[in-house]
This record gives structure tokens, sequence and C-alpha cells, in this order.
């Protein structure tokens, strides 16, 4: 093989690459009656790939969101869920959600659209239990520090570490008292 289809060769290769790391906006969800979730699913596993201490660059029909948080799920690949705080969401009504990588539109029906706060049992209910039931809890995942708030400090370990310390502790030993 010559020098020429061996650098044609690496070429394709680091294009296909890069054409394949990609972020995509892959649905619109909600997790109450004013909160949209903007779902993006990236095969690069880079939890701040998703930019979102720009608030102005997210709108709900033309408005800014009045709160915007997110979760972050590493896997194969790193699924980005964008909660968008909005006011009460009505049903039938047409939104457009613009985001700085994508906008998308649909029409909210609480029936209809995916709410990632109605949790069912996954594993199985007892053929003696008189009641099959869901659980309805909101979670807008890390409301913890942004760089608005803390400045450089909000990216430090040391900082992460205290908030898993402070976190275990309530969660731990706090209930045995």
């Amino acid at each position: 093989m010559n020098k020429r289809n061996i650098f044609i060769t690496l070429v394709f290769i680091s294009l296909t690459v890069n054409l394949s790391a990609g972020l995509e906006f892959s649905e619109i969800r909600t997790a109450s009656n004013n909160v949209i979730v903007a779902f993006f699913r990236s095969d690069t596993v880079d939890v701040n790939q998703v930019d979102t201490e720009n608030l102005s660059a997210w709108r709900i029909n033309g408005k800014k969101p009045a709160e915007i948080h997110r979760y972050v799920m590493q896997a194969d690949q790193c699924d980005h869920h964008i909660y968008l705080v909005t006011a009460a969401l009505v049903e039938g009504k047409d939104y457009h959600i613009e985001t700085p990588y994508g906008s998308r539109d649909f029409t909210f029906r609480d029936r209809e659209v995916f709410c990632e706060s109605i949790k069912t049992n996954q594993v199985g209910y007892s053929a003696y239990a008189k009641k099959r039931s869901a659980c309805f809890g909101i979670w807008l995942g890390v409301v913890l520090p942004t760089t608005s708030f803390m400045g450089a400090l909000a990216g430090s370990k040391l900082i992460w570490a205290l908030y898993a310390i402070v976190f275990c502790f309530i969660s731990a030993v706090l209930p045995i008292w």
C-alpha cells in the first residue's frame, strides 16, 4: 500500500469517527405540569457537553425558562436530561423549544408525552396485592454549584467531595437519630 492510500484511509477513518461523535436532540419529555425535559443523547461521554450556564440560549415559545437544571447519565452513550422550568403546561397547546443544539416543536398532551416522574414497579407485583400503584417523584437532576454562583470552584473535586459527604451524612446518619 502506498503512502497516498494510507493517508486517504486515515483521513476517512478520522472523519468517520468525528461524524459519529455528536449530540442529538432526541425528544421532548415532561417531569411535572411546569417542567419540560429536553432529552439529548451523545456517544461522547462528557457530562459538560450540554451547556446550561447561559439561560438566555434556551427558549420556550420565545421566552427564557424560569430555571434550568440537568441530569447526565454516563454509559456507552451519554444521556443528558435538561429540565426547563416554565409556566404551567396547557393541554393541547403547541410549544416551540429552542436550544443551542437545535429546536423542537411538540403539542402537550398529558396522556401522550412521556413523563419522567412517573415510576412503576419494574420487578412485578405480588399476586396477592390488592392494589397496584405507581409513584410520582419530581427530580430535576443536579441543582448544585454552578459557575455563575461559585465561579471556578464549581468544577472543583473538593467542592463535589464535600457535597458527597454532606449527602451521605443526611441520607445515612440522620435517619438513625
